[in-house]
């Protein structure tokens, strides 16, 4: 049975690479269509709508005669968030937040209907990750048809598969022969930028104008916990070059860069961050060696003591809440942290009075919520079925019923309760293809094999934290990390 399922999967995969052009050309005027059917559904009325969609008309028209250039605006228009402006500020159309995805569906489109280049998705991801991608939107659209779940839940509940592949196919097609360190500096002056962002934020908008919690402090992202993430792998970046005697960003010593980095978290309202670089570094200086481990620790323990330090006394006079949640009292009281994740009954959570779940509630929530029917827990509740959405008729029949949002906390209690263990499992074989990495067992740049890794890891463990697989930055950095690069390290020696 599992041989033949297997062997169904890979005559899959070949259809799917002897056809990429034209499943390619098909895919992206099913989106086209659903997008602008779907998205734009109650804004025809409005002017300033139309003016907006000229404008991007008129910026396609350009693009088409500089391709590479429809890269760019995707790339930015990752970190330039409508969603913040409309979270925190003022209401803006749906379609404005959608903005990333839509330039990847324009960058996407040049791709396919560029003369004379092949498109090569095994050249843009590593060996077995397209084979367990199919086999998790297969296993994805089964449980659908199992639940009944609808057409528009299905696709919103797979469409972090898009985005994904998207960006590892127009990475690869348009930096087939570019240095991927210079992308990898771009992002690094990026994270650089969301230190003085992010003080603005707080500074200004928090403490002198008093428009919200410290969950504003965000950087050039919608929200902290994407602040989290890059951030962090900006760190892993300059350590896992430091490791390897290099330096991608001359003007600025390394040490001094991760320090940068580390004030961006200060100035931010998340405390759990600091869990998650503690153990990310760890393992980086793990796998770098075990001698490189040791001798880091000597330098690793002080500079943590006196960067915590240094943060206590920066929050107290922030917030002058230093026991309360809001600070770090939940990282030495252990009765406080079990509450802060899991709630008062890790086994039998309950949604509060507005429907709200901790992160570890919602996963043994969605648990609950699968495990009395076999073929659920398999399976699954179907894609999108905890999924909640302004697109008419696409919220989950499970947040309907419900009517908590929270069931959706993070990656984990997403995927468990929409594709079951099944679905579970091949997200974290899709972690482990790309961990293993085994494209390029010779890869010149050490650097970037110590970074692959080190990142992989890094969203394993924020998989508990928030829904890392659905932000844009997340197919952004994976791309850039695992598209098929002739080596060309031009690192200054550190």
């Amino acid at each position: 049975m599992i041989s033949s399922i297997l062997h169904l999967l890979r005559t899959l995969e070949d259809l799917v690479m002897s056809n990429l052009k034209y499943l390619g050309l098909f895919a992206y005027l099913a989106v086209s269509y659903f997008f602008m059917i779907n998205i734009l559904e109650g804004f025809y009325e409005d002017s300033f709508i139309w003016m907006a969609l000229f404008s991007l008309f008129l910026g396609g028209l350009i693009i088409l005669f500089k391709p590479r250039l429809s890269y760019w605006v995707y790339f930015t228009s990752i970190f330039v968030s409508f969603s913040y402006i409309g979270r925190f500020f003022y209401s803006i159309p749906s379609l404005f937040r959608w903005i990333p995805l839509v330039m990847l569906l324009v960058t996407l489109g040049l791709v396919i209907i560029y003369p004379n280049r092949k498109i090569s998705l095994r050249g843009a991801m590593p060996k077995n990750t397209l084979f367990v991608l199919i086999a998790f939107v297969v296993f994805g659209v089964i449980s659908g048809i199992f639940n009944g779940t609808s057409v528009i839940q299905l696709v919103l509940g797979l469409r972090w598969v898009f985005p994904l592949v998207g960006a590892m196919i127009v990475t690869q097609f348009y930096f087939k022969d570019f240095d991927r360190t210079k992308l990898l500096r771009v992002l690094l002056i990026i994270g650089i930028l969301n230190f003085p962002v992010a003080l603005i934020q707080r500074v200004l908008f928090v403490e002198l104008l008093n428009l919200g919690s410290g969950d504003m402090v965000s950087g050039l992202f919608a929200g902290y916990r994407e602040l989290v993430f890059f951030q962090t792998f900006c760190i892993l970046t300059v350590l896992s070059y430091k490791i390897k005697g290099e330096r991608l960003l001359s003007f600025i010593k390394p040490y001094s860069l991760v320090t940068l980095y580390l004030l961006t978290f200060a100035l931010s309202n998340s405390r759990a961050v600091w869990i998650f670089i503690m153990i990310s570094v760890m393992f980086l200086f793990w796998i770098a060696g075990k001698e490189y481990f040791y001798r880091s620790l000597k330098t690793l323990i002080p500079l943590s003591l006196v960067i915590v330090t240094a943060i206590l006394i920066f929050d107290t006079i922030m917030t002058d809440e230093y026991s309360s949640r809001e600070s770090f009292g939940y990282l030495t009281d252990l009765e406080l942290m079990q509450d802060y994740v899991f709630g008062e009954d890790i086994l039998n959570p309950e949604l509060g009075e507005d429907g709200s779940l901790k992160r570890g509630e919602a996963l043994v929530y969605n648990l609950n919520l699968i495990k009395n029917n076999l073929g659920t827990l398999v399976l699954g509740l179907g894609p999108g079925a905890i999924s909640q959405s302004n697109v008419s008729g696409a919220t989950g029949s499970v947040v309907s019923e419900i009517g908590s949002r929270y069931l959706s906390r993070n990656t984990l209690s997403r995927i468990l309760a929409e594709n079951g263990m099944i679905g579970l499992i091949i997200f974290f074989l899709m972690l482990l293809s790309f961990y293993k990495n085994r494209r390029n067992k010779k890869e010149a740049d050490e650097g970037i094999v110590l970074l692959r890794k080190g990142t992989v890891f890094l969203i394993t463990i924020l998989l508990i934290y928030y829904n890392v697989h659905m932000t844009e930055i997340f197919g952004l950095i994976l791309a850039v990390l695992f598209y098929s690069n002739p080596s060309k390290v031009q690192t200054k020696k550190r």
